[in-house]
């Protein structure tokens, strides 16, 4: 499977690790990040659940694709996280979305209110945990152009600084997605901005 998205010039595996349906198991996500690395990937993950947050950076994730919305992380697993070169792209507007889907449609559930997602990124955010911005359209009529914008106002409510959030939108996505042309306003660089 890496191997063939090597032959189709990707630039990352993203790994669905997902509870609410059938999953990989934990040896076999293992497999795909090490196949990951050895073919200078970088690996990603969508979660849901803090366990799995954790369990996949265990095993050597390069970034998390949502934060989880099943508990508020602890200072020594904020910790661990820390310890190494994780990235997280909460996708807080999504969260948004389908806590309001739940409530609209009087449907149970178990996720934590949004202002606890938030600060679970708070928390990450203070302990220097890289956070990027992203809003994973199309689920529940999000696009590809302005949800960005109510994404990062939702960052910024979730303590970081505007500056901050702009850079979680260019420069920090440019850096650990290895896009070395892209991010950033320089002399002699791409004008790839509106």
């Amino acid at each position: 499977f890496v191997k063939h998205a090597v032959s189709l010039n990707s630039d990352y595996i993203k790994i669905i690790f997902e509870p609410v349906r059938p999953t990989l198991l934990l040896n076999q996500v293992k497999e795909l990040i090490r196949q990951s690395h050895l073919h200078d990937l970088l690996a990603v993950a969508h979660i849901s659940n803090l366990g799995d947050a954790l369990n996949l950076f265990n095993l050597g994730i390069n970034g998390l694709v949502h934060v989880w919305d099943d508990a508020v992380i602890s200072e020594s697993e904020v910790d661990q996280l820390a310890s190494g070169d994780l990235f997280v792209i909460p996708t807080l507007s999504v969260h948004e979305k389908v806590k309001q889907y739940y409530t609209d449609n009087g449907i149970e559930n178990s996720m934590l209110e949004l202002s606890d997602i938030k600060q679970n990124v708070r928390i990450m955010h203070q302990h220097q945990i890289p956070i990027l911005a992203g809003t994973d359209p199309p689920n529940l009529g999000l696009n590809y152009g302005t949800s960005l914008y109510h994404e990062l106002e939702l960052l910024v409510e979730s303590g970081l600084s505007p500056i901050e959030a702009m850079r979680s939108a260019t420069s920090l996505p440019a850096k650990h997605f290895q896009l070395d042309d892209l991010g950033s306003i320089k002399v002699d660089g791409p004008a790839d901005f509106i």
